[in-house]
């Protein structure tokens, strides 16, 4: 992948590039160099074995992350710092918590898939999303009493804003 960012960073003529697909690599870890890619709007590393990313926040216009199937335990942090993120796929990872904060600091996501890991509580920041929100969470740990917590919240977030607030999907039982 190495030389593939090196003809990038010296391909100035070109338009510069928007969509980066680097889906099922078996990549290890993500080179610096993805940073100078500043117009990048869609990032695919899904299907890797990635673990962490390196600081991604000059990439100020990426709306679409996919990071799926990978083996991420925690979120990265840099993810915060994607301020027009729209869309974030974390499906298949490792994931056992989903940080408070992140939403705040992601005023326009709209859609989160968080299925297939390990989360066994969800953030409460998810009760307080203003906006019209969709989150995926089939296939995890969550017990049978954080679910029905969850939507008992959801039904009086609905009733009260029936067009705002998050819409949540659990796996059946």
């Amino acid at each position: 992948t190495k030389s593939k960012f090196n003809l990038l960073e010296k391909n100035d003529q070109r338009e510069p590039l928007r969509i980066l697909d680097l889906r099922c690599n078996q990549l290890l870890e993500v080179s610096e160099t993805i940073c100078m890619l500043k117009q990048l709007v869609v990032l695919e590393l899904a299907g890797n074995q990635l673990r962490n990313l390196p600081d991604l926040r000059s990439l100020n216009r990426l709306t679409h992350l996919n990071l799926s199937a990978n083996r991420f335990q925690i979120l990265p942090n840099s993810i915060r710092l994607l301020k027009r993120l729209e869309v974030l796929n974390l499906h298949g990872n490792l994931l056992q918590t989903f940080p408070d904060d992140i939403l705040g600091c992601l005023k326009h996501l709209s859609h989160l898939t968080l299925c297939k890991n390990q989360l066994k509580n969800l953030p409460d920041c998810l009760a307080r999303w203003p906006r019209t929100f969709t989150i995926f969470l089939e296939d995890n740990q969550l017990t049978q009493d954080e679910i029905k917590k969850w939507e008992s919240c959801l039904e009086q977030v609905h009733r009260d804003h029936p067009k705002l607030g998050p819409k949540i999907y659990f796996s059946e039982f």
